[in-house]
């Protein structure tokens, strides 16, 4: 039996996605979580050592099925809407329970330390990456904690503001982009939220485009 890590992370230009995946790698830069080939550095928020973990991702991959990402033209991608969090990081504890070993801050040092070693990796990520799309920010945007904003296509439908990122919906938490695509029907496909809400009546979207003017390009929509 082959052992390996099963592990979830995050991406800070992904902020509405974990990953959930598996490594029989040795080291950290073998397994690409601190890769300059993203936009950001992977942050790892829980790993495990395993005896089988072919069958622990498949098994949380089946368990999560429905905040699946796939791309616009329908590929199915390693990538979950962070809405499942909770529910996968409890998944994960029971790991621990069954006698599998929690390597999450052994991983987060090593990552640490290796990027460290990388001089130019910031000022490279910088001539690769020069017009991303910056990814919003309540607080820079101007849209403090608590706000209401109002759907677009049904003003009648509203969200609580509940930190930078995130809103709350119906009594429970979401990333703005992935309850944006639930309400749209189009779960399944990357989403650029802002466009689609209104602030005090004007479209948060023109209120990005304000705040980040220097960084828009086209991105895709829903």
């Amino acid at each position: 039996m082959t052992k390996g890590i099963v592990y979830i992370v995050r991406n800070p230009a992904f902020y509405h996605l974990i990953k959930i995946g598996l490594t029989t790698k040795s080291c950290a830069k073998d397994r690409g979580l601190d890769s300059s080939n993203v936009p950001e550095d992977y942050k790892v928020l829980y790993a495990y050592e395993c005896n089988n973990p072919k069958e622990i991702e498949a098994h949380l991959h089946e368990l999560f099925k429905m905040y699946r990402h796939y791309t616009a033209t329908g590929r199915q991608t390693e990538f979950f809407y962070i809405g499942c969090l909770a529910d996968a990081k409890a998944s994960l504890k029971m790991l621990e329970k069954a006698g599998n070993r929690n390597i999450t801050e052994e991983l987060q040092e090593e990552i640490k330390e290796n990027q460290n070693d990388v001089n130019v990796y910031d000022e490279t990520k910088k001539l690769i990456f020069p017009y991303r799309r910056k990814a919003f920010n309540f607080e820079e945007m101007g849209i403090p904690a608590g706000t209401v904003l109002n759907f677009v296509k049904d003003p009648s439908i509203a969200v609580k503001v509940v930190d930078n990122r995130l809103v709350e919906y119906q009594n429970k938490q979401w990333a703005f982009s992935e309850i944006t695509a639930r309400l749209l029907k189009n779960k399944n496909k990357y989403c650029q939220p802002t466009k689609h809400w209104l602030y005090n009546g004007k479209n948060v979207g023109e209120i990005y485009d304000e705040t980040y003017t220097e960084n828009v390009i086209s991105a895709r929509t829903c």
